[in-house]
């Protein structure tokens, strides 16, 4: 576990790889590449992400979820049972996104995106993690627990906590 300290070393290293421009390529990204797990575990979820992507979706977790003191792992567990990691996923609910969000149900987390980010796209990776990070810290806050919160985030969906803790500890053994 890291101590508050490294974990804002580990979010400025990523925002900083993010930021250094490297060359975007359609290959895979092995999971040894950038010396993170996390990264190599979205690439082996979705080999269809492009690097940068790839990169985007770890760079957000880390990025929201030190904003709303949440666990950037749950944000990642979650965002793999939403959309596999899949930026413009459309359900047949109408949820957008890698976080799956909901305008009908989020009208107010959208709108302090738009006041918050400016101009917000919902597929973006950066917007959709912000709000799906805010969602869940406002389900967490009012519900004590994971389980509790995932049940809130998901609107009750039979075995959605079950799936996305599965992922979690996964994730949590990188």
């Amino acid at each position: 576990m890291f101590n508050n300290c490294s974990k804002k070393l580990r979010v400025l290293s990523l925002l900083a790889l993010l930021f250094l421009g490297i060359k975007e390529t359609s290959a895979p990204l092995q999971a040894t590449e950038w010396n993170s797990p996390y990264i190599g575990f979205v690439a082996e979820s979705n080999p269809d992400l492009t690097q940068k992507t790839t990169r985007e979706i770890v760079v957000a977790a880390y990025k929201w979820a030190a904003e709303f003191n949440v666990d950037h792992k749950m944000l990642l567990a979650i965002a793999k049972v939403e959309s596999n990691f899949y930026p413009h996923a459309i359900s047949s609910s109408g949820a957008y996104g890698i976080m799956q969000i909901i305008p009908l149900w989020h009208k107010d987390k959208i709108l302090k995106a738009r006041k918050e980010l400016g101009n917000p796209e919902i597929f973006s990776v950066n917007t959709n993690m912000y709000i799906g990070a805010n969602i869940f810290k406002d389900c967490l806050k009012k519900s004590g627990n994971n389980l509790k919160a995932l049940k809130c985030y998901s609107g009750k969906t039979p075995g959605y906590e079950e799936k996305v803790m599965a992922y979690y500890y996964k994730i949590q053994k990188l």
